[in-house]
C-alpha cells in the first residue's frame, strides 16, 4: 500500500503514514481514497434535439413565407392604382424602356387626369428623349387641367416650375428648328437712345416723351420666333398720376412710332402686348395690367394686373411665338396665352411713352430668333 497523500509506502496493517502522518484508511471504507483507483465515471451522451428542430422549422418557414406573400399581395391590391401606374413607369424610365413608361404615365392620367405626377413623370420622359415637342404637350396638358380644377393648396413652385419648362421647351425647340439671332442692326425712333451699358432708353422720367427700337428686318411668322428681353419702369409713382404710361412689344407691318400718353408710342393696327402703368384710360382694366391688345391700346385681348410694369426693378419677359399660339412669360411665370394669327411677315420692335403722368422705359438683352423652315421641313 501507499500512502494517497505522500506516496510513502505504508506497511500492512499500519494506521497513519510514517512520513506525513496521514491516516491511512483501509479498503471498502472509502473506495474512493484506495491507491487502485476506481474508473472514472463515463457520461451519457443525450441524444441531439437538432434533426427535429430542423423538421419542425422547414414547414414552419414555408408557412411563413406563403403569409409574408399572401400579405404583400393584399398590400399590393390595396395600393392605388394611380400610384401602381407611377411605380411602374419610373421602373421603366430608370431602365430606358421609354415606351413602357409612356404607356405606364399615360395609363396614370386615365384613371386620374387631375393629378399632376403623370405630367410632369411624362415631361420627364420627353426631355430625357429631347422630345420637347411631347414635353410641351403634357405640360399645356397639365395647364389645362389646372384651369378646369385647381387646388387651392397648389404649391407656387410647381406652377413656376412648369412655366419654366415650358419656356426652356419652346426655345430648345426653336433651336432645333435652326434659330438664328437677329438681333445685330436696331433703329430707333423719338427719345429712344442705346447708353454705353448697353441699354436702351425709350423714355426718361420727363412729362410727355416716347421712344421705340426695331429690328431692320422683318420677321417670317410661318416659322415661328421668340422674342426675349429685360425692362425696367418707374421712378413716376411719387409725382402726379402715380405713374404712366408704359411699354409694348409691338408686332406691326412698318416700323415707326405712335402717339404719346395713352397710346404708348403703339403703331396703330398693330398687335402687341402692353405693359401699362396708367389705367385710367377708356377700355383699361382697373389696375396696372399687362395685356395682349389688337389694333390700339384700348382693345384688350386678354390680360392680368401686375404691379411689375413700373416697380423700378428689372424683369425678364419672353414672347413665343409658335403655330399661330403666342404665349408671353415675365420672370419665368407663364402670364399671357393666346391663338394669334400674325401677318406672314412682322416688324418687331418695343415703343414707349409718357403723358401727363412719367415713368422712365428702360430695356435691355432684346434678343429676337427665328426658326429655320428650310431646317424645319428637313
Amino acid at each position: 500500500m501507499f500512502c494517497i497523500r505522500c506516496g510513502n509506502p505504508i506497511e500492512d496493517g499500519g494506521k497513519f503514514c510514517t512520513k506525513c502522518g496521514a491516516e491511512i484508511k483501509m479498503p471498502g471504507e472509502t473506495p474512493a481514497e484506495i491507491t487502485a483507483a476506481a474508473p472514472a465515471e463515463v457520461p451519457i451522451r443525450k441524444k441531439s434535439r437538432l434533426p427535429l428542430l430542423l423538421l419542425l422549422l422547414i414547414p414552419l418557414t414555408g408557412v411563413i413565407v406563403f403569409l409574408v406573400l399572401i400579405g404583400f399581395r393584399k398590400t399590393e391590391e390595396k395600393e392605388d392604382p394611380y400610384d401602381r401606374k407611377l411605380r411602374m413607369a419610373a421602373r421603366y424610365l430608370e431602365e430606358l424602356d421609354y415606351d413602357r413608361a409612356i404607356a405606364a404615365y399615360q395609363e396614370a392620367i386615365e384613371i386620374d387626369p387631375s393629378r399632376e405626377e403623370a405630367y410632369l413623370g411624362l415631361a420627364d420622359v420627353y426631355e430625357e428623349m429631347e422630345d420637347y415637342t411631347g414635353l410641351i404637350s403634357y405640360l399645356e396638358q397639365l395647364e389645362k387641367s389646372w384651369d378646369r380644377d385647381t387646388p387651392e393648396d397648389l404649391p407656387e413652385d410647381a406652377i413656376k416650375e412648369v412655366h419654366e419648362r415650358l419656356e426652356m421647351a419652346y426655345a430648345r425647340l426653336l433651336d432645333e428648328a435652326g434659330a438664328v439671332n437677329l438681333t445685330e442692326a436696331l433703329t430707333m425712333y423719338g427719345e429712344a437712345r442705346l447708353t454705353e451699358d448697353e441699354e436702351i432708353v425709350l423714355t426718361d422720367l420727363e412729362t410727355w416723351q416716347s421712344g421705340s427700337v426695331w429690328l431692320e428686318q422683318k420677321f417670317n411668322t410661318k416659322n415661328g420666333f421668340a422674342v426675349f428681353f429685360s425692362f425696367q419702369a418707374g421712378g413716376g409713382r411719387e409725382y402726379d398720376f402715380g405713374g404712366a404710361d408704359g411699354i409694348v412689344v409691338t408686332f406691326a407691318d412698318r416700323m415707326g412710332l405712335g402717339g404719346q400718353g395713352e397710346n404708348l408710342g403703339f403703331v396703330e393696327g398693330s398687335y402687341g402686348i402692353e405693359f401699362d402703368s396708367f389705367y385710367y384710360n377708356d377700355g383699361d382694366p382697373e389696375g396696372k395690367h399687362i395685356a395682349f391688345i389688337d389694333g390700339s391700346t384700348s382693345n384688350h385681348v386678354s390680360y392680368v394686373l401686375d404691379d411689375r410694369v413700373d416697380d423700378s426693378r428689372w424683369h425678364r419677359a419672353s414672347v413665343l411665338y409658335i403655330n399661330n399660339r403666342m404665349d408671353l412669360y415675365v420672370d419665368g411665370e407663364k402670364l399671357l396665352s393666346e391663338q394669334v394669327k400674325l401677318p406672314d411677315e412682322v416688324c418687331i420692335g418695343i415703343t414707349a411713352a409718357t403723358g401727363d403722368g412719367m415713368n422712365h422705359h428702360w430695356i435691355k438683352d432684346f434678343e429676337v430668333t427665328e426658326a429655320s423652315l428650310e431646317k424645319q421641313q428637313r
